[in-house]
C-alpha cells in the first residue's frame, strides 16, 4: 500500500531522496522525502556567491518553524542583480534534481522567494532586507555553516583588447 502513489510513479529523484519509515496499524509505509543536506544548501550558497550575492545566511529552523526546515537569506545590489542570482540558483538546483514549488517576486525583483518546500530562499535588495529583517523571525534558529569555494574567480566580463 503506497502513500500518494509516489512509490509507483517515482515522483522524487533517487539522487536526493531519503526513505523514512512510518509505522501504522495497517503496516509499514516507506515515505520518500527530499534530501536537503549540506550538499544542496552549499549549492544554493555557492550559486549566490558565484553571482556576487552577499550577506548569505543559512538558518536551520527545524523545531522553530512549521513552514520549512531551512531558510537561506541573501542580497543582491539591485533588482536586476537579485533576478540574476535567482536564475543561477534555479539553474544550479535543477542540476541537482530540485524544482521549486513556488517562485514569488519575479516581476519586481526587489524581494524574491524561491520555495523548495523543505528550504526557502529569500533574496533581497539591501534596503528591503534591512527594512523587513526577516532573520529576526527565527531568533532561535541555528546558523548553518556552509562552505563556499572562493578559490575560483567570480563571474566577470573583462575583455582584453
Amino acid at each position: 500500500m503506497g502513500m500518494g502513489g509516489c512509490e509507483e510513479s517515482g515522483c522524487f529523484s533517487s539522487v536526493n531522496v531519503l526513505n523514512f519509515f512510518l509505522f501504522h496499524p495497517n503496516g509499514l509505509f516507506v515515505i520518500k522525502m527530499k534530501k536537503h543536506n549540506s550538499e544542496i544548501l552549499t549549492a544554493v550558497a555557492q550559486a549566490i556567491y558565484d553571482k556576487k550575492g552577499f550577506n548569505i545566511i543559512v538558518l536551520d529552523v527545524k523545531g522553530v518553524s512549521s513552514m520549512t526546515d531551512y531558510y537561506i537569506v541573501a542580497e543582491g545590489s539591485v533588482e536586476r542583480h537579485v533576478k540574476a542570482i535567482s536564475q543561477n540558483i534555479l539553474d544550479q538546483l535543477a542540476a541537482h534534481g530540485q524544482t521549486p514549488i513556488h517562485i514569488d517576486g519575479q516581476q519586481e525583483g526587489d524581494w524574491m522567494v524561491l520555495d523548495y518546500t523543505d528550504f526557502v530562499i529569500h533574496l533581497f535588495i539591501p534596503e528591503l532586507r534591512e527594512r523587513y529583517a526577516i532573520e529576526q523571525l527565527w531568533k532561535e534558529a541555528k546558523i548553518v555553516d556552509v562552505p563556499i569555494d572562493t578559490s575560483h574567480p567570480l563571474e566577470t566580463k573583462h575583455h582584453i583588447v
